[in-house]
Parts: structure tokens; sequence; C-alpha cells
């Protein structure tokens, strides 16, 4: 790599932490959501350039981007509603 890519794997990094934070500290859901649909694009980036493998689910995040019930688990949707009686 030249020096001019490693400048710019730098710039990528230091925006990452910038997102990074941004996802942590944002009140809003609809700001969290975006920021950390670019997180997951620049950690995706900075994954194929070093040749690390991103796995979908950012573990890096917050459990509170996944949902805002305390204690949520990705990908279980509403089991709340399993509980009501027919």
């Amino acid at each position: 790599m030249s020096v001019n890519d490693e400048v710019r794997i730098q710039e990528v990094r230091r925006y990452r932490d910038q997102l990074l934070i941004g996802v942590n500290t944002s009140p809003d859901p609809t700001e969290t959501r975006i920021l950390s649909r670019r997180l997951h694009a620049v950690d995706t980036l900075l994954g194929d350039i070093e040749g690390r493998w991103i796995p979908p689910v950012l573990s890096s995040l917050p459990s509170r981007v996944w949902s805002r019930r305390p204690g949520a688990r990705p990908g279980i949707a509403a089991p709340h509603r399993w509980l009501r009686r027919p």
C-alpha cells in the first residue's frame, strides 16, 4: 500500500470512531438507525481493505440499537406476543 492509501485508511478509521460515538450517544432512534447503517458500511469497507470478514450482526453496537427493550436479543421478534392466549 502506498502512503496515500494508509492516510485514507486512517481517515476512514477516524470517521468510524465518530460514527460509533454518535450511535452510542444519540437520543433519537431514527438517527441511531442511520448511523448504525453507516457504521456497518464503514466496517465492511475496512474489513475488505484489511482482509477481515465482518459479520452482518454488529456486536460492537449497544443492545439499544437492536431494540428499546432492555436485554433484548437480535433476531427475536416480539416474544411477548407468543405468550398471548388464543
